[in-house]
Parts: structure tokens; sequence; C-alpha cells
């Protein structure tokens, strides 16, 4: 069995139901199973013309859209290897991505994209590039692939095609929050081993319908794509993360697969909506009290008392009703990967009626290997161990797993590949983690995060930076103290919120950097520092920091693509900064 064979059925068994939707002017658009094949087919003949051959590698340069999907797959139809390169990776990372894996042929969504390959010098690296749109360059131009989709003079078509379940399928680069990027190789047989436990589990199903946003670069968005080729599910695709809000309500899904920075700024906007007026901010907190009732209840196993069942239906009519149709009104549940997602969020949406399900898994273990279910699961957890999963501790915490869905090796890198991998084949995860007595697994760090001080200390930022999680204001914290006598921060602002408060406040100041030094925004950050602290042991505490005058971005190097942020880059960009914080 293979994504392919799954989609061949797909097209045999449910030709004229919705495969994709995306958005265009504001039109929502759909296209059908058999549609989708025929894609397929087409971008499989136009690889074959452009020379692509098995074990060949095939790279992607380009953000999350449809026409990556139909690539993906038909790459894997030639035998050949996808290596994504996301977006808005800083270039440099870029080109070390492109020289490691040395592709044969590149595709760039774009004119910018292109310019990005030619500004590296590396563009007679590739037999071929080729521009998902069109665009005029007077100086130089790639080939374009709706024009290549009507060259192929002899069409062969997907049913004749074997896949060898060993061949290798893609090489996923890690987003490196730490290092250079390590190149993850993963044949079809571990996609397959994943995608055909963790989405039966989940109990998705080709009634579904999914809204994507996620960069295909990281392996959770990955999952998303292929478990829509598993499964049979309608994926829509969002135009950006910036127009989530409005694409919600057009596509309407019924399972959102996101990262907890995602889930955050959907409970911070729903948290400042009804903060607006004391009415608003009264009905809302009583309803919660209320959702939070009946959270207990269900983890409890228990049914709601008459009273409290009217008592819901009127808090689900008043106030819950308006949070879910702002996230389409059919959502079934949500689920959250590639970073711990803080309780008391998990907690807000539960008790909104919408869960949202954590997992645990990384890029060399093709994503999920500890799932929650919507009839097994814990706010706080990631789940238990799913199909082949063995797990077993390290002395300091580190969580250790074994399963075919392990990766094979670090892409030209056997040093660091023999560093993760024991005598006994599990994989260092690098994570620090505990089971409790029913099998859920928590994590509680990043064992290359844990900082200790100089008085030998261990902090865990994680738990640092999750106290602010809640405040609207507070963007990233990044936390540093290894080997120093004393924990400092670095602190960015979430823009909205901050002219948010220039208007509430009247402030002066108009532009981002000149807000974030303002005194009243400044007592603000004080009073949000003083309340984690107040909830911190003294040797945890935040002692000095810095507001900084701008956001981290993907694109300037301060966060990966699932929006971690990169913590040795970051104290190297910022050592100036931070030098000073313990002066």
């Amino acid at each position: 069995m293979s994504l392919l064979k799954r989609l061949i059925d797909h097209k045999k068994q449910r030709a004229d139901q919705a495969a994709i939707q995306y958005i265009k002017k504001g039109q929502l658009y759909t296209l059908k199973w058999a549609q989708v094949y025929d894609r397929v087919e087409q971008y499989y003949n136009v690889l074959l013309y452009l020379g692509v051959k098995p074990g060949d590698k095939v790279a992607l340069y380009s953000n999350t859209n449809k026409e990556w999907g139909f690539l993906d797959l038909a790459i894997m139809a030639c035998g050949a290897t996808t290596v994504p390169v996301y977006h808005s990776s800083h270039i440099e990372e870029v080109e070390f991505i492109l020289k490691d894996s040395k592709p044969s042929l590149l595709f760039v969504e774009n004119e910018g994209l292109y310019n990005n390959i030619l500004s590296l010098k590396i563009e007679d690296s590739f037999k071929e590039i080729v521009s998902l749109q069109s665009f005029h360059n007077l100086e130089s131009t790639p080939q374009f692939l709706n024009e290549l989709v009507d060259n192929p003079d002899t069409i062969q078509q997907l049913t004749e095609i074997s896949i060898n379940s060993e061949d290798l399928a893609t090489i996923i680069y890690t987003s490196g929050t730490s290092g250079k990027p390590k190149g993850v190789c993963l044949t079809h047989n571990q996609i397959m081993s994943s995608v055909a436990e963790v989405f039966p589990l989940l109990g998705v199903t080709d009634r579904d319908k999914t809204l994507t946003f996620l960069p295909y670069s990281h392996v959770l968005g990955r999952m998303e794509l292929w478990g829509h080729y598993f499964c049979g599910y309608c994926i829509g695709y969002a135009q950006s993360i910036d127009k989530i809000k409005k694409d919600i309500t057009k596509v309407q899904p019924t399972v959102i697969v996101g990262v907890p920075r995602i889930f955050e700024k959907i409970f911070l906007g729903i948290k400042s909506q009804v903060e607006i007026s004391k009415l608003k901010e009264g009905l809302f907190n009583q309803a919660m009290n209320i959702g939070k009732a009946n959270t207990k209840l269900r983890q409890e196993k228990k049914s709601p008392s008459l009273f409290q069942a009217l008592k819901s239906q009127l808090a689900y009519q008043v106030v819950f009703s308006n949070i879910q149709k702002k996230l389409g009104g059919r959502l079934r549940f949500a689920v959250s990967g590639g970073a711990p997602l803080d309780t008391e969020i998990s907690n807000f949406f539960s008790a909104c009626g919408i869960t949202v399900l954590e997992g645990y898994g990384l890029t060399e273990t093709t994503g999920p290997v500890f799932v929650n279910t919507l009839f097994q699961h814990k706010n706080g957890y990631v789940g238990r161990a799913i199909g082949d999963v063995e797990v077993k501790f390290e002395s300091d915490g580190e969580i250790l797993i074994k399963s075919q869905k392990v990766m094979t090796e670090y892409y030209n890198n056997s040093e660091e590949t023999q560093k993760v991998l024991t005598d006994d084949g599990f994989f260092r995860t690098g994570d620090i983690g505990e089971l409790d007595e029913e099998g859920f697994l928590k994590i509680t760090d990043r064992k290359k995060d844990l900082i200790k001080t100089a008085g030998g200390k261990f902090i865990a930022p994680q738990k640092i930076q999750g106290l602010f999680s809640q405040n609207p204001l507070i963007g990233h914290v990044h936390i540093h103290g290894d080997k120093e006598k004393y924990v400092v921060a670095l602190l960015t602002l979430e823009k909205d919120e901050l002219f948010t408060l220039k208007n509430n406040y009247e402030i002066k100041e108009s532009d981002f950097a000149s807000l974030s030094q303002n005194d009243q925004i400044q007592n603000i950050v004080r009073k949000a520092v003083s309340q984690v602290n107040a909830n911190l042991a003294s040797f945890e505490t935040i002692k000095r920091y810095k507001v900084l005058d701008h956001e981290f971005t993907i694109e300037d190097g301060h966060l990966t693509p699932s929006l971690k942020m990169k913590r040795q880059k970051i104290d190297q960009m910022y050592d100036d900064d931070l030098k000073k914080l313990y002066l």
C-alpha cells in the first residue's frame, strides 16, 4: 500500500467528492478527486519529460499551496525524493539545503524566490528550474509549470506504477532550533506506518475537511497533506496564516491541525474581544465557569445534572456558539503539535466545547508517536504511544523511541546519525518527559534547552515562557542564563495588541519601534514580568530583561517554520544585548 495507491482508490470510489478547496479573489473553488488524480498524473508526466529518474532529488521551494501537494505525490510516483525548502527560510539556510541535497530539479513558487536562487549564483546546479507562477524576467527566465503540462507527447498513467516501500520518499530538513539543519531521510514505509495508525486513531474519515496553513517543509504540515491522500478528506488551503480568521469561516473545517502559537493567537484574540466591555467580560467568565465544570465532568466520566445541562445550553447560546462560528461552525476537534501547548489554553478551548488534542513526535519519527484521542485524552499530556512505538527513558528523563517510524538516517551526516541512534535501535529525542500510571506522556522540556546556572540550578525555559502565553501583549520570550548567576530575558511584543493599547491610552508614538519603548507600555510589561516571577522559584525568576523594538520572524532567522524560537541563533544575534543585562 502507498499514498499513490490510495489516490487511485479515491478516483475509483469517490471521483465526484470534494478533495480540495481554495480561495481566489474572494471566491471558494472546489476540485474533486477525479480532478486531483488528473493533476497529479499531469505533473508526473511533466517530471518524466524533464528527465526525472528514480533516486533523483527534486526540491520544492514554495509556500503551502495545492500545486505543492500535487507535485509531492508526482515526485513519489517517479521514485524520486521530495526535498522541501521553506519559502521564508533565511537565504543561508536555503543555500545549505540545496547544496547538501543536490537536487537535479528545482521548483520555485514565484519570481521572488527565483531571484533568491539567482542571488546565490547556484542556478547552474540544477538541470532545470521551474516556476509554479508565470512572470516576465528580462535577465533570466525559468520554465513555467502551466506551459510544461502541455508538452509531454505520451502520457503514462499512474495506475501503471508500483512504488517500492523501502525507497526514500523525502528528505525533510530539521528547522534547526540550534545549529545547522539536518536532513531527515524518510521512506514510503515510514510514511505509511505513521498515517495508517494516526488518522484512524483520531477518527478522521473521508467526510472530514481541514484548513491547511502549516508549511509543508515541516513534518506536521506534511502529515496533514499525507493524511489527505490516505483518508480521502477534503483539504482547504488558507491564503496565508494572516488570513486564517477570514478563510476559516469560508472553508468551515471539521478538523484543524496547528502548532501551539496558532492556538495561543486564537485564544488571545477571543480574550481581547470580550474584554472590550464589562458586560461581555462578565457573561464570558460565567460561561467559562460552566464550561470548566463540564470539562471536569467529562474527565471524570460523569453525566451533568439537569440544572448543569440547562446552564450549559444557555452558555452555548449566549457565548460559545459565537466562538465556534468564528472557527467555521463545524469544528469537531483540533490537533496541536510541534511543541507543548499551555494547559490553560487547552482548558480554555475545552471549556468552550472545542477539544484540542495534543500529540508528540518529531521529524525523525515521521511525526506523531504519541497522541490523545477524542475518547482518551488528558489536558497537559501528549497522549499514549501508538502502534509499534516502544518508549524508555534515560536517567536524566530523556525520551527514547523505537519504531519503524523512526528515520533511516540524517542525509550525508553519519556522525549525527550515530549520536541519536542507540545500539539497540532507540532514537534519542532530546526531549525530557515522564509517563503517568495510565501511559500518558507529559513533555517537561527540551534536553538541550535546559539552563544550568552558575549556582548549579537547572531551569526549564518552556516553563517560564508558558507563564507568559496568556498575556496578549507579550509575543516571544527568550530565556538566557546558562552558566550565569541569574536569568535574563529578551521580550517581543504582539503588534495587534500593542496598537490596541496605543489607541486605548492615546499614546502619541505611531510606529512599532517607538511604541515598544513607550513608558506606559514598559510599565505594562514590567507588571507582566512581576506576575510571572511571582509563580517561580527565586532561582528561576527573571532578574533583568529587555523589550525589543521588533518582532521575531522566520525571515530574519529568529523562528523555525513551526514558529519555535531558534535559541542558539538568538543568543548569537543578541549577544551584546544579553551581555549588557549582566553588567
